[in-house]
């Protein structure tokens, strides 16, 4: 996975930690949804105070929300169109609601991409049809 620097820096203007801002960035572009055990696995950190901190903070900020849905635990949701804006991702849908089905999915997606970082993903529609039309 290769995150631009710039974006890193963008996100890291609101506050957030080199590590903070990359993981923010990948649930953004990726999910739009996240539950700390894996911001602990990207962080490679146990819970407790750090995992506190970025709740609470990402939550001050007022960058996301969290609920609890039915027995899967807090569930955070990056909503802010400030957030996404800042790196260039304002019109993904990972920041509305969705149901609980569509949610499910995307943790499971964003486990996936959190075990197989060394892979590039294609993060954005335009990047999939230029992918598509140009490379194959």
């Amino acid at each position: 996975m290769n995150i631009a620097r710039n974006h890193v820096e963008l996100l890291m203007e609101f506050g957030y930690t080199e590590q903070q801002a990359k993981f923010l960035y990948v649930v953004a572009t990726h999910s739009g949804y996240f539950v700390l055990r894996q911001y602990l696995a990207f962080a490679e950190a146990h819970r407790g105070k750090r995992s506190s901190l970025f709740a609470r903070k990402i939550l001050n900020n007022g960058h996301a929300s969290v609920r609890d849905y039915m027995g899967y635990g807090s569930i955070y949701r990056l909503f802010s169109r400030t957030l996404y804006g800042q790196i260039e991702k304002g019109n993904l849908r990972n920041r509305r609601a969705h149901s609980c089905d569509f949610i499910r999915t995307r943790l499971v997606l964003l486990d996936f991409i959190l075990s197989n970082r060394e892979v590039q993903y294609l993060e954005t529609e335009p990047d999939k049809i230029r992918f598509f039309c140009q490379d194959l």
